[in-house]
């Protein structure tokens, strides 16, 4: 599973100029135990278990585990608290994604533009997902 970017893409400082690898585990927004406890953390860990329910999904790998919320949600740092905080999220925006796709193969066939065989393969895949998606009460 991916992150959100910690201490890859993110820094956060402190006002007394720490470093730590999410503003949401800075001391103003959780205290200054829980900072210390979880300030290098990120360092080490490579992964995070994925949810049984999620293991199916189409987007899961598009999902972000993001340690503070697994925290907030879940005061479990190794509990992803994705489902409760941004599926909903990165499943709407998969299927508008898929369906963007498809409408531009559409145009492109009609108006007789080039298509490669990827992509109408690809095609035929999105469909099939979207058919297998029922609205929203898949989320």
């Amino acid at each position: 599973t991916f992150f959100c970017g910690d201490m890859t893409n993110i820094v956060a400082y402190s006002p007394d100029g720490k470093d730590y690898c999410c503003h949401m585990f800075t001391p103003i927004v959780i205290g200054k135990e829980q900072a210390e406890k979880y300030r290098n953390f990120t360092l080490n860990k490579k992964t995070i278990p994925i949810e049984d329910k999620c293991i199916a999904c189409p987007w899961v790998m598009d999902c972000k585990i993001c340690f503070a919320m697994n925290v907030k949600v879940f005061k479990n740092i190794y509990k992803s608290a994705s489902p409760q905080t941004t599926c909903f999220a990165v499943k709407a925006l998969g299927i508008a994604s898929s369906y963007f796709f498809v409408e531009n193969l559409k145009y492109r066939m009609e108006n007789k533009l080039y298509i490669t065989s990827d992509e109408l393969r690809l095609g035929t895949k999105v469909l099939d997902l979207l058919s297998n998606f029922n609205e929203l009460e898949d989320f």
